[in-house]
C-alpha cells in the first residue's frame, strides 16, 4: 500500500469533495455568454450608415457622369449625321423640325426612334436652320411648364447640366463658342 502524508490526504480529500460543490454552485448561477455592448452595436451601425451614404453619393456622381457622356456622344453622332447629309446633298437640312421630330433627310444616318426619345439629360433633340444667329445647329430643347411648382428648380438643374456639358465640349461659357444656350430652355451645338 502506498503511504499518503496526512497533509496530502487532506488535499486529496478536499479536492475530491470540491467538484461536487462546484457543480452545485454552477447549477445555481446562470452562465454568462460573451456579447456586444449597446455602444459597440451603435458604433457599427453608424459606420455602416456612413459607408452607405458614401456609396450613394458615388453612385449618383457616376450616374450623372454617364448621362453627360451619353448626351455628348449622341450630340456628336447627330452633328456628324448632319455633316454627312451636307456632304451628300451639298446643303444643310433646310426644314427646322419641332423639338423631338427628326428633320427630313436625316433618317439615313439617325434612327428616328433614337431622335424622338428624350435625351439622357432630359428634354428633346432639336434641329435649327437659319435662326438664332447661326446657319445650322443640333441641340436639345428643355420645356418646363410655367405653372409647375418645380419649374424654377428644373430650370436651375437644366442650367447646371448645360454648364457641365459646355465645360466638357466647348469653352465653358454657354453664351459663346460652338455650344450655345439660345434661350433659357434650348442649347445648340452650332454646325455652321
Amino acid at each position: 500500500m502506498q503511504y499518503i502524508h496526512p497533509h496530502n490526504q487532506r488535499t486529496l480529500g478536499s479536492t475530491l469533495a470540491r467538484p461536487h460543490h462546484r457543480r452545485a454552485r454552477a447549477a445555481s448561477k446562470p452562465r454568462l455568454r460573451p456579447a456586444y455592448t449597446l455602444v459597440e452595436v451603435l458604433t457599427v451601425l453608424v459606420i455602416l450608415g456612413l459607408l452607405v451614404t458614401l456609396a450613394m453619393v458615388g453612385l449618383q456622381w457616376a450616374v450623372r457622369s454617364a448621362e453627360r457622356t451619353a448626351f455628348a456622344e449622341n450630340l456628336r453622332q447627330y452633328a456628324n449625321a448632319a455633316q454627312m447629309y451636307r456632304l451628300k446633298t451639298g446643303a444643310w437640312p433646310r426644314t427646322p423640325a419641332a423639338p423631338g421630330q427628326l428633320p427630313p433627310g436625316l433618317e439615313e444616318w439617325i434612327d428616328p426612334g433614337d431622335w424622338n426619345d428624350q435625351t439622357p439629360l432630359g428634354g428633346n433633340w432639336s434641329y435649327e436652320f437659319g435662326g438664332s444667329g447661326f446657319t445650322a445647329g443640333i441641340g436639345v430643347s428643355f420645356q418646363t411648364d410655367g405653372d409647375d411648382d418645380n419649374a424654377d428648380v428644373k430650370r436651375m438643374r437644366w442650367a447646371s447640366r448645360v454648364q457641365n456639358i459646355d465645360n466638357e465640349l466647348d469653352d465653358g461659357n454657354p453664351d459663346t463658342g460652338n455650344m450655345r444656350l439660345v434661350d433659357d430652355s434650348t442649347y445648340y451645338m452650332i454646325l455652321k
